[in-house]
């Protein structure tokens, strides 16, 4: 990474607009005007010296003569800023001098021979593209930006120009050079990304607002973390070795909808595999289908009986609907074995055998887990439940440590750093004696 330069710039966001997911503020979006005055680069060490070259030499001289023409003018030509409509916009400014451009040209016409030696020197190394395309991007970073409606950084249009055709004159792998060109074209071409923040952040709280997190312990613990996401961004790119810094990605509308269907398809599945392993009561079953019908017709009633849906967004509703249907047709299933009385054992093995005298007491613990463990007061619970089973013979005699540090490791509890607060043995409290008598009951 190049060393740290000083860098001179300055934002303004105007039309601000707050925007809210799950009625709550988040942040502000807006019209960004950014204004960046330009500044050096530095060329990187290799082979060739582009002062020791007569050509780049030759070629400094003459870029540096025609820009400083451009930026003072002359009879027939006003200089920056009265040399185009946009940079006219400038006067007037708060933030604008126009001393912070007097380096231009020669800043400009050393960046097309530093970027040129950079070239030379890195064409034949491994990761010839990548450093390269990191070395344009600096310098076009380097260039600045204008604010809003004041057209485009001074002379990096000139410096796509006398690069491409300080390129086309270097000897190197003609398809090498054909990609570096390519890669110039494109940047010089490409448009400022405009994300319609409004449409996005609409499209993502539809989604949040609809996904099921209240079904399950573990999807609840999700929900925070996915109202905290800002849903515009789509990814990080890979660091620039020379800025340090990682090429932010935006989502389309499109985008968006794509990836909330694969969200939702992976945690569906999930919750699926959840239920599969998990050790069900009849009481259970018949509040999870009671919570799935609730559910189902609450988020019916968020699609439109008018109007035709997005069809992408229609992906991931009926990714849901297929969901609920599965699962409904699974719990049905589930609550006509468990109203016989025959004992059914999901899983006939112990998996914490050093925990659990039997699969009977690790069934039992699951449950009691289910019914009775709340985050808020998950202490007290977890306690409540450790010196049960221990009294009751269905844990080996095992320290509250060490239980404690299992309920951490293999359920996340995070009991660990407040040891103190796990309630002693002669804690009791009425309604949770009923329910566990009530559980142990079914396990029998």
């Amino acid at each position: 990474m190049a060393d740290p330069i000083k860098r001179k710039f300055s934002l303004q966001l105007s039309n601000p607009k707050d925007i809210q997911l799950d009625g709550e503020y988040s942040f502000s979006v807006g019209e960004f005007s950014i204004y960046e005055i330009p500044y050096p680069v530095y060329p990187t060490i290799g082979e060739h010296d582009y002062l020791k070259c007569e050509f780049c030499q030759n070629a400094y001289q003459k870029i540096y003569k025609i820009l400083t023409d451009k930026y003072l003018g002359n009879e027939s030509v006003e200089g920056f800023p009265n040399c185009c409509e946009g940079h006219k916009n400038l006067i007037g400014h708060k933030d604008f001098e126009r001393k912070d451009f007097d380096n231009s040209p020669q800043m400009t016409a050393e960046k097309v021979i530093f970027t040129k030696q950079h070239i030379v020197n890195n064409i034949n190394t491994k990761n010839w593209e990548k450093t390269i395309n990191d070395y344009i991007d600096w310098c076009v970073e380097s260039f600045g930006e204008m604010p809003r409606n004041c057209g485009l950084p001074l002379f990096l249009n000139d410096y796509y120009i006398y690069l491409k055709e300080t390129v086309e004159k270097i000897k190197i792998d003609s398809d090498k050079k054909a990609k570096i060109i390519s890669y110039l074209e494109k940047k010089r071409n490409n448009k400022p990304v405009n994300i319609d923040f409004e449409a996005i952040m609409a499209i993502y709280e539809k989604w949040y607002q609809m996904f099921p997190f209240h079904l399950a312990p573990q999807l609840s613990r999700l929900k925070n973390s996915y109202r905290t996401i800002i849903p515009f961004i789509k990814d990080t790119g890979i660091k620039n070795e020379f800025t340090g810094s990682e090429k932010l990605r935006y989502h389309t509308k499109d985008t968006l909808l794509e990836a909330l269907e694969n969200q939702t398809d992976s945690m569906l599945r999930q919750f699926t595999e959840y239920n599969l392993k998990k050790v069900w009561t009849l009481n259970e079953a018949k509040q999870a289908k009671f919570d799935l019908i609730i559910t189902k017709r609450k988020h019916k009633l968020k699609e439109p009986y008018k109007g035709n849906p997005n069809n992408k967004e229609r992906r991931y509703v009926k990714l849901l609907n297929k969901w609920y249907r599965d699962e409904k047709e699974f719990i049905d299933e589930l609550i006509s074995v468990l109203k016989d009385p025959i004992e059914v054992d999901v899983n006939n093995d112990n998996p914490y055998p050093n925990i659990f005298i039997s699969v009977k007491g690790f069934r039992l613990f699951e449950a009691l887990k289910s019914e009775l463990v709340n985050e808020k007061t998950k202490y007290s619970d977890y306690s409540y439940i450790y010196y049960k089973m221990l009294n009751d013979s269905y844990l080996h005699n095992i320290k509250q440590q060490g239980f404690i540090d299992f309920l951490d490791k293999h359920y996340g509890a995070d009991l660990g750093d407040r040891y103190s607060q796990f309630k002693s043995r002669n804690s009791s409290n009425a309604k949770k004696d009923i329910i566990y008598r009530k559980i142990k009951k079914d396990f029998r």
